[in-house]
C-alpha cells in the first residue's frame, strides 16, 4: 500500500516518489491528485544519481533527479513494520521554470561571488604590493632627502631585507663612497693649486712693492725684470701642467697616431734633458730587444710620458747613479719599457700610494720651486687615454721601477 507523506519544505509543483526495489512505497502530498501516476524511476547502479528530462504529472516539462541507494536497516516511519528493504529508489521531479529560477539564483550568487573575489583579490594584491614596496618607498624617501652638497651618510643595511634591495643599497653606498672620494680629491687639488700659485704671486707682489718703495735702489732695479720673468715662467709651467692634466683626465686629448721608432724617440728625450741634467746620457743605460722597434702611437703622448719618467728618475736618484732603461717583448708580444733608478731616501708605502695624485710632492721635492707634483699624474692619465698600462713598484728599499706597457698591435 502506498503511503502519503507531507514535507513542509516542498512546494505544490514538486513531486517525490520512493520505490523499494520496483514497488512504490511513498509519494509526496503533491501526488495526491495524480494517484495513478508514477514518476520516472529507471534502473540505476546502486549509489548513483542521474538527471533526466521528463513531463510532470500535470503535463508541464520538468527535470527528474533519480537516486538509487541502500539503507542499513528498516525505517518504520517510511516502510512497513518488520520489513527491512535493501534497495531504495528516490525520484524528485521539478518544473523547468522552477529549475530555471534556481539556476538564475545560483548564477546571481556565482556572479556576486566572482565580483567579491575580484574585489578581495585586488585588495589583497594591493596590500601585498604595498607591503613589498614599503622598503623601496622608504629608500626613495631617503634619496629625496639627500643633500648632495653635504656629507653623504651611507645607507643602513638590514639582513632581513630582500637580496635585491641589499644589492641596490650596496651599489648606492659604493657610489656615495666614490663620490665622496672624488669630492675630497677635488677639494685637495683646489687647495694645492691655490698653494702652488700663492707662492709665485706672493713673490711677485713683494718684488713689486720693493721696486715701488725703493725705485732708486740699483740692487732691486737691476734684476727686477729678470725676476718677474722667472716668476711668470714658473706660473706658466704650473698652469700648462694643470691644463695638460685636465685634458688627459677628461679624455679630450687628441691622438694623432704615427709610426715611431721607439729607441730613437727615447734617445731624443734623453738628449732634450741634457741642459737640465748634463750627465743624463752617461747615467741612463738603454737595453732594448724588441721586435719590431717601430710602434704606431701619438708622438706627443709618448714624448710627454718618456720625458716625465726620465726627468723623475734623474731628479730623485743620487748624483751620478746609474739608471736602467730596458725594453722587451712580454709573452703576449706587448712592448714593455722599464725604468729603474735608485732613491735618495726611502719612500713610505703611503707616499708610494699617492705618487700619481695631482700636485702630491714628497718631502725632498717640496723645497724645489720647479717641482709641482704633476709629472706622474700626467703620465698616468695620458697612458690611460692611449690604452697603455702604467704601474710602478719598489724593487728594494732604495730602488724603484716604473713600467709602461704598450699593447701589441
Amino acid at each position: 500500500m502506498r503511503r502519503i507523506f507531507i514535507a513542509p519544505y516542498l512546494s505544490s509543483d514538486e513531486y517525490i516518489q520512493i520505490w523499494e526495489n520496483q514497488t512504490l512505497k511513498l509519494s509526496s502530498a503533491s501526488m495526491s491528485a495524480f494517484s495513478s501516476h508514477q514518476l520516472i524511476h529507471p534502473q540505476l547502479v546502486n549509489n548513483t544519481v542521474k538527471t533526466f528530462h521528463t513531463v510532470l504529472p500535470d503535463g508541464r516539462a520538468g527535470r527528474a533527479i533519480v537516486s538509487r541507494f541502500s539503507v542499513p536497516q528498516a525505517n518504520t516511519y517510511l516502510l512497513d513494520s518488520g520489513h527491512s528493504p535493501k534497495i531504495l529508489t528516490l525520484s524528485i521531479v521539478i518544473p523547468i521554470e522552477e529549475l530555471d529560477e534556481l539556476f538564475d539564483r545560483v548564477e546571481v550568487v556565482i556572479q556576486l561571488g566572482l565580483v567579491f573575489m575580484l574585489i578581495l583579490v585586488r585588495l589583497l594584491v594591493v596590500h601585498i604590493i604595498e607591503l613589498g614596496f614599503a622598503p623601496m618607498n622608504k629608500l626613495n624617501q631617503h634619496l629625496k632627502t639627500l643633500d648632495a652638497k653635504g656629507q653623504l651618510a651611507p645607507f643602513p643595511q638590514d639582513d632581513n631585507e630582500t637580496e635585491e634591495l641589499l644589492l641596490i643599497k650596496a651599489e648606492l653606498n659604493n657610489f656615495i663612497k666614490l663620490n665622496q672620494q672624488h669630492l675630497d680629491k677635488e677639494k685637495r687639488i683646489t687647495a694645492d693649486i691655490a698653494h702652488e700659485l700663492k707662492t709665485p704671486l706672493t713673490e711677485l707682489i713683494n718684488l713689486s712693492e720693493m721696486r715701488i718703495r725703493y725705485p732708486d735702489d740699483n740692487r732691486i732695479s737691476q734684476f727686477y725684470q729678470k725676476d718677474v720673468l722667472d716668476i711668470s715662467i714658473k706660473m706658466k709651467d704650473i698652469i700648462n701642467g694643470l691644463l695638460l692634466l685636465q685634458r688627459a683626465s677628461a679624455d679630450t686629448l687628441f691622438l694623432n697616431k704615427v709610426s715611431l721608432e721607439l729607441p730613437e724617440l727615447l734617445a731624443l728625450n734623453i738628449k732634450s734633458l741634457q741642459p737640465k741634467y748634463p750627465d743624463a746620457a752617461q747615467r741612463i743605460t738603454i737595453n732594448h730587444n724588441i721586435s719590431p722597434s717601430q710602434y704606431r702611437a701619438d708622438a706627443f703622448s709618448l714624448n710627454t710620458i718618456f720625458s716625465n719618467l726620465l726627468d723623475n728618475a734623474l731628479y730623485y736618484s743620487p748624483v751620478a747613479s746609474a739608471i736602467s732603461l730596458t725594453m722587451y717583448n712580454d709573452p703576449l708580444n706587448n712592448i714593455c719599457i722599464a725604468i729603474t733608478n735608485e732613491l735618495n731616501h726611502n719612500i713610505s708605502q703611503g707616499d708610494l700610494d699617492n705618487l700619481t695624485k695631482p700636485l702630491f710632492q714628497i718631502d725632498e721635492s717640496r723645497t724645489n720651486p720647479n717641482r709641482h707634483g704633476l709629472g706622474l699624474s700626467i703620465v698616468e692619465n695620458i697612458a690611460r687615454s692611449n690604452g697603455f698600462s702604467f704601474n710602478f713598484m719598489k724593487v728594494s728599499e732604495l730602488k724603484i721601477r716604473f713600467m709602461l706597457t704598450l699593447p701589441h698591435q
